[in-house]
């Protein structure tokens, strides 16, 4: 294959992160079919609970971590960043003495700090150092490790790999306005917004790439490869670890109190009407026994309710891909599994499809995923159609009588 985009490893955590990963999965896929050049994006592979990918491609490798802040960004190489969110217009004037509320200020953890822990995780994996383990003896590890990284100690550790170094991003998926980040020792570390990441450059290479491109290395297919499958492995392993982790730490239901138990007394004049209800009962039941009465004739059983097909045309002005299917796929990866095990109706690209389908399900409704200039469009059928798009009855249901 020319050229190829694989993507693999869990699903992020954050619905935000999810949306962003799709964008720059969908900018890799335009590149590589551009320059004919692979890019391997890999999900979460790593130990740091932030979302994260690992993006390699044959000029560099790098850590993506994706953080959900927006506004002001203030950075700096030692101690904690801040974002500031401010108003998204200037207040009036107000002739008053009391003093303006301050913007709302948020305190996190440096994002060097963190994703310079994870190049030597990832440095450890592609040595071969860190799966040579056991999943278990991983989580035993990882439960055991209580070390908490500051920017002095990471200050003097040594590179992860002196021929094929990583490079670092920490990615803000959040509303940016402005980012105010100093100077950085490491010249690999790149902070930048989430529409920059995705923007392309004068040579149609997206900046993301070009943050992940490392001056000398050229990895080969081969190479690519292996280091992909060694990062498939480890996000499978981190992955059902955190799912584990996740069912341990499920508190249970609270328990609701039993209530009282209140004491019955039965009142004694109601003894002689019960046995005289009892008496009758017990008459009726054994008189019904000696004669029973004539059987009932059993309904006859239903015959089979057929619906008749349903035939529509859809016409689109350009060739587009069209998927089929009575369930919802709300992830790319879950879309992605449907198509390979053919759970559903697939149209080759074209610029009319007809679809034929029983009038019960197309009534109730399906859904459709269009593919159209290599992005998705989804939703109910009828209504991921656009003001481009026609569509024609030829027939739904019989006629009324």
């Amino acid at each position: 294959m020319a050229f190829t985009v694989r993507v693999t490893g869990p699903e992020f955590a954050s619905e935000e992160s999810q949306r962003a990963f799709l964008r720059i999965e969908e900018s890799a896929r335009q590149y590589s079919a551009h320059s004919r050049e692979p890019v391997y994006l890999i999900r979460r592979p790593l130990e740091i609970p932030e979302d994260h990918f690992v993006l390699l491609w044959p000029r560099g490798a790098a850590i993506a971590g994706m953080y959900p802040y927006g506004g002001i960004i203030r950075g700096w190489e030692h101690g904690n960043w801040e974002s500031e969110r401010s108003p998204s217009a200037p207040e009036p004037r107000r002739l008053s003495m009391r003093p303006r509320p301050e913007h709302p200020v948020t305190t996190f953890a440096n994002p060097h700090s963190t994703l310079e822990a994870a190049r030597r995780e990832l440095a450890g994996i592609l040595t071969g150092d860190s799966l040579e383990r056991e999943p278990a003896e991983m989580e035993v590890a990882q439960s055991s490790r209580k070390e908490t990284i500051s920017p002095e100690n990471t200050r003097t550790l040594p590179p992860a790999r002196e021929e094929a170094p990583f490079g670092l991003i920490a990615l803000f998926t959040g509303p940016v306005e402005q980012m105010r980040i100093a100077p950085f020792s490491d010249t690999l570390f790149f902070a930048m917004t989430f529409e920059d990441a995705v923007a392309r450059s004068i040579v149609h290479t997206p900046n993301l790439l070009r943050a992940a491109e490392i001056p000398g290395v050229s990895y080969s297919n081969d190479a690519l490869e292996k280091m992909y499958g060694l990062l498939e492995r480890s996000a499978q392993i981190h992955g059902s670890i955190r799912e584990s982790e996740r069912e341990t730490e499920m508190p249970l239901p609270p328990v609701a109190p039993l209530p009282a138990v209140r004491q019955f007394k039965f009142p004694l004049q109601w003894l002689a009407p019960i046995g005289i209800l009892l008496a009758a009962i017990v008459f009726f039941a054994v008189r019904s026994i000696r004669h029973p009465g004539p059987l009932p004739t059993p309904p006859m059983p239903p015959g089979p309710v057929s619906h008749p097909p349903s035939e529509i045309v859809i016409k689109m002005p350009v060739e587009a891909e069209l998927f089929i299917s009575s369930y919802q796929f709300h992830t790319r990866q879950l879309l992605d599994r449907a198509l390979t095990y053919g759970e559903g109706e697939r149209f080759l690209p074209d610029t009319e499809d007809i679809v034929v389908r029983d009038s019960l399900s197309l009534a109730k409704g399906v859904y459709g995923y269009f593919n159209v200039e290599n992005t998705w469009r989804k939703g109910m059928l009828l209504q991921t159609l656009q003001h481009v798009d026609t569509i024609s009855i030829v027939r739904f249901l019989d006629p009324l009588p």
